[in-house]
């Protein structure tokens, strides 16, 4: 049992001080730290989002993933999947994808 705690402290302290030079290279901002920095492209695209010429459209069916692609560049992909989906499928998209979600999940635990 002793053998590997010199390696797991070795693991542990390198993750510790990689986790402490991005909070420096981030100013301690946290939530850039958290986030590895995608909060900064979250609020760009959340501009978009939000300023688009059919808002109420957007808000149900969202813009689609090629179409923020396409026309946002870098800010089209987050890559925070809860908020890609949201800005891709709407609020009734990612409706539809948590009741699929759901139903294979009961599918999977439901005993034969």
């Amino acid at each position: 049992m002793l053998r590997g705690i010199s390696y797991a402290l070795q693991m542990v302290s390198g993750t510790f001080d990689r986790i402490a030079y991005f909070y420096r290279i981030y100013d301690g901002n946290l939530v850039r730290l958290l986030s590895s920095s995608r909060s900064d492209f979250f609020q760009g695209g959340l501009e978009y989002f939000l300023n688009s010429p059919h808002p109420a459209f957007t808000l149900l069916f969202g813009q689609g993933f090629e179409y923020r692609l396409e026309h946002f560049g870098r800010l089209g992909l987050i890559e925070m999947d809860l908020f890609d989906a949201f800005f891709a499928l709407g609020f009734l998209g990612v409706l539809f994808l948590l009741i699929l979600l759901g139903y294979y999940a009961a599918m999977a635990l439901k005993k034969k």
